[in-house]
């Protein structure tokens, strides 16, 4: 069931929102580390029985932490970041700043 669901087209979007913003995360450790940091040490990804309810536990995970990650990407130790000024950061970055997140 959670299968279709991934499979409608804003849904499909938004999970495909939601991995740019954890693979950015994920792929840099000292991005991974400040994350953490600001959201009291909870992860976004979690092991999961299958691939699609993974991708929902991720979004609630994202919903729960999403004024910690507003918090962390405009704080000065994330301007002041290298990290912060790739385009994938950038665009993670307006992605979770942005109301509809």
């Amino acid at each position: 069931m959670l299968e279709d669901f991934g499979k409608m087209d804003l849904i499909a979007d938004i999970i495909e929102t939601a991995k740019s913003i954890t693979r950015f995360i994920y792929t840099y450790p000292p991005v991974l580390n400040m994350m953490k940091k600001y959201t009291h040490w909870k992860d976004i990804l979690l092991p999961s029985s299958s691939h699609a309810a993974m991708n929902f536990v991720a979004l609630m995970n994202l919903v729960s932490v999403q004024e910690d990650l507003r918090t962390m990407v405009t704080s000065e130790e994330w301007i002041e970041s290298p990290y912060s000024k790739k385009p994938d950061a950038v665009a993670m970055a307006n992605i979770i700043v942005s109301l509809p997140f």
